[in-house]
């Protein structure tokens, strides 16, 4: 199991991407959180998956705000028995407004061929899910966990029962998603135009890198880097030093795999399996 120490470019990044999607329920990043942190960050290390480790920083981040409390997080939905869902972060603010904020940060591929299909075009690295997907479960199923009788049995425990009828509910739905290198991109109302892009290629595609990107100097992103992007451990070195040994490494990659590359600016690249994409389209296509 991983673990994931605290990075303040890992904050800087949660507390900076725009949201993927531009929707009345995406939480404004910039305009959140514009107050000062402390210069001292916790010193544990979070063990578990990415997503954990967004969620401790995410928390961590709340508490800092000088306008809110945050008052419950991963609150547990049971009935019978049986966790029906839970409920990321509950917060109050000063002037007793209350918020339900759930946080998910994701990256997403691009697929020319699903480009019908909206959304659903945006196919995660695992093949299986899809930003279509993720986000209406997110609005269909996430936030009105917040509106479940238990969580109004919970307010009125804590003397808040008028909260669940003026309730805000909002995503935190910061990541990156990558197209075709070299393709143009694609027009979608729904797509925040200030998401964050970087370019998706087929292992076989590698050596096509030295072309796009001559001078670059080459990191490789370990999976607890994907948030904030590469410290010096990553620096592999100048792309045209190492372009075949690039390539022969990428034989042995049985999943995506993340690069950047870094000239005047930071070029975020994800490279797939050369089945990747033949999957996607068997999985992903209509009949």
């Amino acid at each position: 199991m991983t673990d994931f120490s605290w990075r303040r470019k890992d904050i800087d990044w949660l507390c900076s991407a725009p949201a993927l999607l531009h929707d009345h329920h995406c939480l404004d990043s910039a305009g959140f959180f514009s107050y000062a942190l402390p210069d001292i960050l916790p010193a544990a290390c979070v063990p578990g998956r990415l997503g954990i480790y967004a969620e401790v920083l995410m928390l961590w981040l709340l508490q800092q705000h000088p306008e809110l409390e945050a008052i419950a997080d991963h609150l547990q939905i049971q009935e019978n028995q049986r966790t029906l869902g839970e409920l990321d972060f509950l917060l109050r603010w000063k002037n007793s407004e209350l918020w339900h904020l759930e946080l998910a940060v994701k990256w997403y591929l691009f697929v020319p061929e699903l480009a019908a299909q909206g959304l659903n075009a945006f196919v995660g690295p695992d093949i299986k899910d899809t930003l279509a997907v993720k986000y209406q479960r997110l609005i269909e199923h996430q936030l009105p966990i917040s509106k479940h009788p238990e969580i109004t049995r919970w307010l009125h425990e804590h003397e808040w029962p008028e909260a669940t009828q003026t309730m805000r509910q909002l995503i935190h739905m910061p990541g990156r998603l990558f197209y075709p290198l070299g393709s143009s991109l694609p027009t979608l109302p729904e797509l925040n135009p200030e998401h964050h892009q970087g370019r998706w290629l087929k292992q076989s595609q590698l050596p096509l890198l030295h072309t796009h990107y001559p001078e670059a100097e080459l990191y490789q992103l370990v999976y607890r880097h994907w948030l904030g992007g590469p410290d010096e451990t990553g620096l592999i070195g100048r792309l045209s030093d190492h372009s075949e040994e690039l390539l022969k490494q990428s034989q042995t990659w049985q999943r995506p795999v993340r690069l950047m590359l870094k000239t005047d600016q930071e070029h975020h690249l994800m490279v797939v399996p050369d089945t990747w994409h033949q999957r996607a389209l068997e999985i992903h296509l209509p009949a």
